[in-house]
């Protein structure tokens, strides 16, 4: 009886009160993909990956008259893998007492989302809470309660555990984690500003929502968007995987359609399909020993060190090793010294995961008095910084000015300009004395080449014209639909000419659109027509094999378009400071000296 006070006594304190103490066991844990509680399941504080025997047997006994307690749609910044973890209500007690995470087949993600200072993390969530089930008529099996009577504590303790999960949240939850590479600054301020904690996406502000949608279908288009989607379970989730999929392929109205498909997708759940939110723990039945001192937060956070530093050495590893053998596109464009050096690498990286999983090992089983075991291993060996991830090529507009290239957040002003005018009209808002002004595609990433792309509205592909950032000469290329041949052999500068030129990549100058439209219509092709049917895209691949297409216009047949500025194309080299600056023929043969020495002149001193 005295038992069964002290247990409802804790139970109220679970679903009530607030126990603030400067070192205890967790009270309450959340999900985790590779959690190992269970509803009247024991477990050890000291080792959160190991299962026990079922020790005790139970009745389920609802808590909540309510079938459905609540709903929420929150959205979150996330800004290293604690948070990102804390945004996705994934328990981190759990995830640090794992070396590596492997997830589930409906909740894996890729840790390394959290990848440079540049890039944005958003998590929006949506979750709905069903009624709480819990335990009564408890009481140890035999067997267990035998161990006890003999006073095997030990062997208790390793059979049964030292906690019992009393109480079982249930319910359904869908994330989506928004990745937005290469922010401007301004940008990712502003959504740091506000969205540093959840917020309802209910009571976004027209202007925030604004911003977040913009944004996403911002980098959608440039190609600098990444998207993956988590849940706690559900029939549909490979369908809802490739509504996102599609979502992210239609470049416009995105965080709309995210928000759409993930409500949609919450339906799908009820009371009898939900799966565990969290679980409500207390002390062992009969089981009297104190594990407070077997954690805390400065523990948790030592943990979460030793585990982001094995996972990311483990990463590099896996991407050594395939570089080595040949099977990673790397291996093709790092020199043979840097080969050598990943080479070198192998053993040392071998020996100190080794090492960091001894300190984990003897770390989770200290207590919080002796933490100085959880300390890192010295010598850490340096990976080189060239050892980047492979990232997809993508494309930045921007604007040059009187031979000068403007900022991100200067060319952004302009093309978000809310006046009307043509782009010259614009750019005089900002620069009064301006007198010439083109638009920039820059090209980040390891470029081969860059082909210009037409396409009818039957889906025929004619491309138009191709761009070798590493030639100083192109190709003849035949245009099949009418025979017409674009030349691209005209080069008038010779090499060494172009080596005290702007830093910004090799630049390519592939269209004076005033002078050359494409119409599609019947396979035909006219300098004097200004109008297209079908799309005009640059297809860009680079040296890992990836490709990627940027949307220059689409139009409906006979629609008739007017291109109000003129086009260059900048491709970086990333392994070089000297960019280079080759001019293309335009469409009537004449070379664009103007711009190029305009060009020349502005940036040939630029460091």
């Amino acid at each position: 009886m005295c038992w069964r006070i002290i247990r409802t006594t804790l139970l109220l304190i679970l679903l009530g009160a607030v126990v603030e103490a400067v070192a205890q066991a967790p009270t309450y844990y959340e999900f985790h993909p590779q959690s190992i509680m269970t509803l009247g399941g024991g477990f050890s504080v000291s080792d959160l990956t190991q299962a026990k025997q079922q020790c005790v047997k139970f009745d389920v006994k609802p808590l909540d008259r309510d079938a459905t307690l609540s709903t929420k749609a929150t959205i979150e910044l996330a800004t290293s893998s604690q948070t990102l973890r804390q945004a996705l209500s994934m328990d981190s007690s759990i995830d640090v007492s794992y070396l590596m995470f492997t997830g589930s087949a409906s909740f894996s993600m890729s840790q390394e989302n959290i990848a440079t200072n540049d890039d944005v993390n958003l998590v929006m969530n949506f979750t709905n809470e069903y009624g709480r089930v819990g335990i009564e008529n408890e009481q140890l099996y035999p067997f267990a309660q035998t161990l006890l009577d003999q006073h095997q504590l030990t062997e208790f303790h390793n059979q049964c555990g030292d906690q019992l999960v009393l109480i079982e949240r249930r319910g359904a939850s869908v994330s989506t984690i928004i990745t937005l590479r290469s922010v401007n600054a301004t940008a990712k301020s502003k959504l740091a500003g506000s969205l540093g904690a959840k917020v309802d996406l209910g009571v976004l502000s027209g202007d925030l929502k604004s911003t977040i949608a913009g944004e996403i279908d911002r980098a959608a288009g440039e190609g600098r968007l990444s998207i993956e989607v988590v849940s706690t379970g559900g029939q549909g989730f490979a369908a809802l995987s490739t509504v996102v999929r599609q979502t992210t392929d239609s470049k416009t109205a995105i965080f709309e359609k995210l928000q759409a498909a993930l409500g949609d997708y919450l339906k799908s759940f009820t009371p009898a399909n939900a799966a565990p939110l969290g679980f409500h723990v207390g002390p062992m039945l009969n089981y009297s020993q104190s594990q407070d001192d077997l954690w805390g937060i400065e523990k948790e956070d030592r943990l979460s060190v030793l585990v982001d530093t094995y996972r990311r050495l483990y990463r590099e590893r896996v991407d050594i090793q395939s570089i080595l053998s040949k099977q990673d596109p790397r291996a093709g464009v790092y020199s043979e010294p840097e080969i050598d050096q990943l080479r070198a690498l192998q053993n040392p990286v071998n020996e100190y995961l080794v090492q960091l999983a001894e300190v984990h090992r003897r770390c989770k089983a200290a207590t919080n008095e002796n933490l100085s075991v959880c300390e890192l291993p010295q010598n850490k060996p340096p990976v080189p910084t060239f050892l980047e991830p492979i990232i997809n090529p993508w494309v930045e507009s921007l604007v040059v000015v009187d031979g000068k290239l403007l900022t991100s957040g200067q060319s952004r002003a302009i093309f978000e300009d809310p006046g009307s005018g043509e782009f010259l009209t614009r750019v005089r808002r900002r620069t009064p004395e301006a007198k010439t002004a083109a638009e920039v595609l820059k090209i980040h990433g390891r470029i081969l080449d860059a082909a210009l792309i037409a396409t009818d509205e039957e889906g025929g592909n004619e491309q138009l014209r191709v761009f070798y950032p590493k030639h100083t000469r192109g190709d003849t290329l035949g245009f099949s639909g009418t025979g017409i041949t674009i030349g691209l052999s005209g080069f008038y500068h010779a090499q060494e000419d172009l080596d005290d030129l702007s830093p910004f990549g090799a630049a390519y100058y592939y269209a004076n659109t005033r002078e050359c439209g494409f119409a599609l219509d019947q396979g035909t092709w006219s300098r004097d027509q200004k109008y297209l049917s079908g799309q005009i895209s640059l297809n860009i691949r680079d040296a890992f094999g990836q490709q990627f297409k940027y949307e220059l216009a689409s139009f409906q047949t006979g629609q008739r378009h007017e291109f109000e500025h003129d086009y260059y194309l900048i491709v970086d080299e990333t392994n070089g400071p000297n960019g280079r600056f080759i001019p293309l023929e335009d469409c009537s043969g004449d070379v664009l000296r103007p711009e190029y020495n305009k060009w020349t002149k502005a940036n040939s001193n630029a460091n």
